[in-house]
């Protein structure tokens, strides 16, 4: 049984990866979403978000616990990767038609005219 430091630094590196997880998948949402991405491309984006999560879990595990492997591990991840994910997606739902604007401008004008009608308005 690990002290009490230890399942501390475990938990909060756990909740980090979490976090990170969720802010990544919410990132990655957002960008396909304001590009029109492929599913394809969404799919891979998300599977590697997720694959290095769970390596970082697993590093984590090996590292800080002596690759003893608890269920409990699971929780932190997962509730603080949901947590992050939708708060992630709260905050950049509303600059979505902005972004998309923003590029749809810059598609048709060059650099210079992307910064003379959208930065400096």
């Amino acid at each position: 049984m690990t002290d009490a430091a230890s399942q501390f630094y475990i938990l909060c590196t756990l909740c980090a990866v979490g976090a990170a997880a969720g802010t990544a998948i919410a990132a990655t949402s957002f960008i396909d979403d304001c590009l029109g991405g492929r599913p394809v491309l969404r799919f891979f984006a998300e599977f590697f978000t997720v694959c290095g999560a769970g390596t970082l879990v697993w590093i984590t595990v090996i590292y800080l616990n002596g690759g003893v492997f608890r269920a409990f591990f699971v929780l932190p991840v997962c509730v603080f990767a949901v947590i992050f994910l939708i708060c992630m997606r709260k905050l950049l739902n509303p600059l979505e038609t902005k972004f998309k604007q923003a590029f749809e401008l810059r598609k048709k004008c060059g650099k210079r005219g992307f910064i003379a009608k959208y930065l400096l308005k």
